[in-house]
């Protein structure tokens, strides 16, 4: 038997003895909770039993349906040996909510900094880590600096010709190296959700080293959610994190600047998983159509990412208002530029309410543009994500 199929045989063995000490495995968190799913999206999470048929709190669309004792489909609904807690503090997030509000044009009626808050809630994510023991043999390419020398002539005008200029130019000198490793690399990071890259791509990763003891106070009144990646699925992507800090440390043993080619053999054993969960905010505003528009917070550094929706219908109100205005203006002063009756003087008076009706006019058309260029900008730069 290979070690990782040691390792995901020991996993085994302990979710089934959790199975088997506990008819409801959410009750091993220490507190009253039960497992629920999004019917929108799809999402699973612990929340506390006083919460049960409120609406998702990831994308404020669907309802948490319990799932009552039916665990068998979950990956894992197990308690975690480690949590992050959050330390963003309420000023910060109050002041990052004001921003978020007031970085958009013509925002909808509903985003408010005020209705951000008040719909604040704080989530945990899960994220395995895993101690592992590693021996391998490995060769790399590694590169050094050096300075090449030369000299070239150059023809200047203001020192009246010729001239003699010194060129350093760096280079890099490859030289093959081999050798065998032998570590032990904890904590490595592996995803226990399919779309963690996407959060952190958006939020940015958490810092691990504030990283404490779970007891059952670290949830309350928040959301766990449920892994959807076992240990044994996400330890691919464990080695591709092992593979990256292998090759690191050998650069650095070899006293090199740079590293190319590098390829190991490695052997891995002693296999110890670990969940952590990790905190965010979720708030939510609606959109013109009422739709909700979900807003992420990074529950340490306080980073925001959500969408961002100028109101084309505020827009359209602003652009109708300021026709109006220079209707308005203008319609007396041209009646007033044409009517025969009254004195020259005052027709051509009435020439500058005029102007300025139909400058306003021109403008009216802004608030819209602007509004319409912002959320086609916003659509480009989220395509890109």
């Amino acid at each position: 038997m290979s070690d990782q199929e040691k390792a995901q045989a020991s996993e085994q063995a302990r979710n089934d003895d959790l199975r088997s000490s506990s008819t409801n495995p959410a009750s091993a968190w220490g507190t009253e909770l039960i497992a629920a799913t999004c019917e929108h999206c799809d999402w699973g999470f612990l929340l506390p039993s006083e919460a049960s048929d409120t609406v998702c709190p990831h994308c404020f669309q669907g309802k948490l349906s319990a799932i009552g004792e039916a665990f068998e489909g979950l990956p894992y609904i197990y308690p975690p040996e480690l949590i992050v807690p959050f330390s963003a503090s309420s000023d910060g997030i109050a002041g990052t909510l004001r921003n978020f509000s007031r970085s958009i044009p013509f925002a909808p009626k509903d985003l408010r900094a005020e209705n951000l808050q008040a719909r604040l809630q704080r989530i945990f994510i899960p994220m395995w880590l895993v101690d592992v023991d590693v021996r391998a043999s490995w060769q790399s390419e590694v590169g050094f600096d050096y300075d090449v020398v030369s000299f070239r002539d150059e023809f200047a005008d203001r020192q009246g010709g010729w001239s003699e200029q010194r060129v350093t130019e760096t280079r890099i000198r490859w030289e093959p190296r081999v050798g065998k490793l032998a570590r032990t690399y904890p904590n490595t990071p592996a995803p226990a959700l399919e779309k963690h890259a996407q959060l952190v791509g958006k939020l940015g990763a958490h810092a691990l080293d504030s990283a404490q003891s779970y007891h059952a106070s670290s949830i309350q009144d928040a959301y766990a959610r449920l892994p959807n990646r076992a240990p044994e699925d996400a330890w691919s992507d464990a080695m591709l994190v092992l593979r990256s800090l292998a090759a690191e440390e050998c650069r650095q043993a070899a006293e090199a600047k740079h590293q190319r080619d590098f390829r190991w053999s490695p052997e891995y054993s002693n296999q110890h998983w670990t969940q952590v969960l990790l905190p965010i905010y979720t708030t939510h505003y609606f959109d013109d159509e009422k739709q909700p528009q979900p807003v992420l917070i990074h529950g340490q550094t306080g980073k925001i990412q959500g969408a961002r929706r100028a109101s084309i219908q505020r827009a359209r109100n602003a652009s109708l208002l300021m026709f109006g205005l220079a209707s308005i203006l203008g319609f007396p002063s041209l009646l007033a530029s044409v009517l025969p009756i009254l004195p020259n003087e005052f027709r051509a008076l009435a020439g500058c309410p005029l102007a300025l009706s139909l400058l306003l006019g021109i403008l009216s058309i802004i608030p819209i543009a602007v509004a319409w260029q912002f959320n086609r900008r916003r659509r480009i730069e989220n395509q890109r994500l």
